[in-house]
């Protein structure tokens, strides 16, 4: 035999020597949203499997440098769960949730749609006659954001202040006494942390003349 030979067979050997590697158990980190669709102040949850065992888990709304939205802890079997996450106060668009784990930086990564705000106030009466109470319904504001109500310009002050509930919604039945005025006019709704303006026009009824 020769020494290219002898030396190929050691070499054999050893490598043959050598421990296989073992391959990763489970499956990678899998995560699942109640919804995959809300507006800034609503709340989701989620529920995951796949993490290590006890690992904090951080969850990222788009860009990772912003900071986590929450952490959380797998528990012993590697699976996590949310509840009533508040969805923070950003763009409408379409976002990715992430979730890292602290130990294994292995990631799962959800699509999650944020919708806007388009809100819309009507009035109970369109023709209304002077020293009469207005009343308005509006809905679909930011929830509990405080929404100041003007007559004809926005330079002048606040005829009104409502807050939204927890819906976005509010509904007052004589929010003030309309002044004298004729002719069209228009109530102006402004949200004062969205800054969205709503409109609705009225025509101010002319009183029936008095009797002496």
């Amino acid at each position: 035999m020769s020494k290219l030979t002898v030396v190929f067979a050691i070499l054999s050997v050893v490598i043959l020597g050598l421990p296989t590697p073992v391959a990763a158990q489970g499956q990678p980190p899998a995560v699942q949203l109640d919804s995959y669709t809300g507006k800034p102040t609503h709340r989701f949850g989620f529920s995951g499997t796949g993490f290590a065992p006890g690992e904090q888990v951080d969850v990222y709304l788009g860009d990772p440098t912003a900071g986590a939205l929450v952490t959380v802890s797998a528990d012993s079997r590697g699976d996590i769960t949310g509840r009533d996450m508040v969805i923070p106060p950003v763009s409408p668009g379409d976002y990715t949730l992430s979730f890292v784990g602290l130990t294994s930086h292995t990631p799962a990564a959800v699509g999650f749609n944020i919708q806007g705000f388009h809100p819309w106030a009507v009035l109970d009466n369109y023709y209304i006659t002077p020293h009469s109470g207005v009343g308005f319904t509006g809905v679909d504001f930011v929830p509990g954001e405080p929404v100041q109500v003007f007559l004809n310009s926005r330079l002048s002050s606040p005829v009104a202040q409502v807050t939204a509930d927890a819906d976005g919604r509010f509904e007052v039945k004589t929010a003030f006494q309309l002044p004298d005025l004729t002719g069209n006019n228009e109530l102006i709704f402004i949200g004062q942390q969205s800054q969205t303006e709503v409109t609705a026009t009225f025509a101010a009824a002319t009183p029936p003349p008095t009797t002496p």
